[in-house]
Parts: structure tokens; sequence; C-alpha cells
């Protein structure tokens, strides 16, 4: 930026900092003259950037009936220091687009296509209710749910969204998030409990069966063997808790079921530092009424039966 002066003038020069993260920044601001050069060093400082977290990073729906709404709930978590400021929060790019009326959001009011204007503080989260009423043919359809946001680094964040319209009614079952579940490491005698949501994602309801967990003992090479589920004897270290009622189309299309995973290992290993590892087989049973069909989860991979639990014991303090 050239410029003359002359005597007794001066000139403002404004410099813009926009942080991207918190914390300081340096800058050297060199001034050239005839007389040489004139160097300055110009600091800025942020105490601190929203930062936005979404979970899940894409949401899948599973299959929804006609006329039956199915509901997922999306957490929008701030892990900055500062206060996320979110001016929106939609749905778009619906396609079949015919279909982007049938999704409504809510943030504990009433249902709307968008959501206005709200504020989640440093290390803070908040709750959006996303529902789908399927409406017409079978169809695949796929959306994002797009927020926007003053986080400096992503202010536009789109959520990939999938459902499945079905005509039929169909049960399907699925744990969301998916398996396999890390339950951390604890000391012999100090029981930890984890949860696992166990959704219908069909179209049609499910009669609640059964849940078991096994043990997955190492075989001669060491590595983990589960049984095939309901064929072996339940677990020593895990154990569950909060399963349904047996009760005939007990849960509902989209309904999510938590089931409650205690990790009470009974020995640790022989090194005091190193945790020895626990790996089980977290199955459910559940029939369609309808079709009169048994579902199992977990399904066979290759006809192997791979553990979806982990947990590691350490000796009592």
């Amino acid at each position: 930026m050239p410029f003359a002066l002359v005597g007794d003038e001066s000139l403002g020069v404004t410099l813009r900092y926009t942080p991207t993260t918190s914390g300081e920044a340096r800058i050297s601001l060199i001034v050239a003259g005839e007389a040489g050069l004139w160097p300055f060093e110009v600091l800025g400082a942020s105490p601190g950037c929203p930062q936005l977290q979404v979970t899940p990073d894409a949401i899948d729906l599973g299959f929804a009936a006609v006329s039956a709404p199915i509901q997922r709930m999306v957490t929008l978590s701030n892990t900055g220091s500062a206060t996320l400021h979110v001016s929106s929060v939609s749905v778009a790019d619906v396609q079949p687009p015919g279909q982007a009326d049938r999704f409504q959001l809510d943030l504990g009011g009433e249902p709307a296509e968008t959501l206005p204007t709200f504020e989640i503080a440093g290390d803070g989260f908040k709750t959006v209710n996303l529902a789908f009423t399927a409406d017409g043919q079978a169809a695949r359809v796929t959306a994002v749910l797009r927020i926007v946001s003053d986080d400096p680094s992503q202010p536009t964040l789109d959520v990939p969204i999938l459902v499945n319209i079905e005509v039929g009614a169909i049960c399907r079952i699925a744990f969301v998030p998916g398996l396999p579940a890390d339950l951390g490491t604890t000391t012999v005698g100090t029981p930890i409990d984890r949860v696992a949501n166990l959704v219908n994602t069909g179209t049609g309801h499910c009669t609640f069966q059964g849940a078991i967990a096994h043990d997955c003992p190492a075989d001669a090479e060491g590595n983990p063997a589960c049984p095939a589920p309901f064929t072996g004897d339940p677990s020593t270290a895990f154990s569950l808790s909060g399963t349904p009622a047996t009760r005939m189309n007990g849960i509902a299309p989209g309904a999510v079921v938590p089931l409650t995973i205690r990790f009470a290992p009974t020995a640790a290993g022989p090194d005091p530092s190193v945790p020895r590892l626990y790996h089980g087989l977290l199955a459910v049973k559940v029939l369609d009424e309808l079709q009169q069909k048994t579902q199992v989860i977990p399904v066979p991979g290759d006809g192997v039966y791979a553990p979806n639990l982990v947990a590691g014991a350490l000796p009592a303090p």
C-alpha cells in the first residue's frame, strides 16, 4: 500500500484480526521508506472461539412406513469456550424434492421446517429432534441437516440424512450407534455401566423375545471366539438390564429401547499395569408378528461371530 507523508502528516492503518482458534497470533508489519525499513510486531489474541460438533455425523432414519412418523435426536455441542450463535437449522438438498415438506424439526417447542436463532454456551449442548413422516410411494430419500453458525472453521455444516420409504410393514432392529462398543477399563470390584440403544428401524412392529451377553474366550491362537447367539451360557463379566417386556408388537417403528450393559470383571491380568481384556457378544432376538419371522442380531460374518463388546480390568487398589 504505497503512500507519502510530508511535514507533520500522519496516516492511520486498520488491521483486522479474525481468529479461528483461541490463543495468541503474532505477525510482523514492515513499513518501507526512503530511509530504510521499520518493522513492527503486531499481537492478536482471542479468549476463545465457538466450535460446533454434531452427533451423529450421519443420520440414518432407517425405513419409514407411510403416515408413520419416525424420529431421531441430533446433539449439537459447542466444544469451544465462547458462546456459539446458531442462526438456522434446516433440512436442505432433499431428493426427491417432493419429500421436503415431510421433514420437521423441533428444539423443545413447536415443530417447524427451520429452527430460529439460538445460542449454545461454551462446553454446552442442545438436542434437536428430527422427524420424518412418509407419504406416497416407496422411495429412497436423501437430504442434509444444514446448520449455520458463527463457528469460524465451519460456518455452514451439512450432516447427511438417509431414509427409505417402504409401503409394507416390516420389523427391523439395529443398534444405533452401531456396535462394537468399548466399555472402557475398570478395577476388579468396581462395575461400569454403558447404554446401547436398540432401535426398530423398520416400518412394522417388533415383539421383543430376548437379549443375552456371551463371553468370547480366547482360542488356541489368542483370538476371541464367540458362540452363536443364544447357544452359549450367559457371560460372567457382562450383564444386561432394562430389557423390555415380551409383549406382542411392543417395539413400535422408530422406537428406541435403551439396554444397560454392565461390566463387572472377576479377575485382572498377571501384570497389574496392563488391563486384562474381556470380549463379549451382545445378541438380541425379536419376532416380526406380521411375517412370523424371527430376527437375531448380530448376523454372522462368513459364519463367524465376532465380539461386539470389549472392556479392560485392572487389579483392585
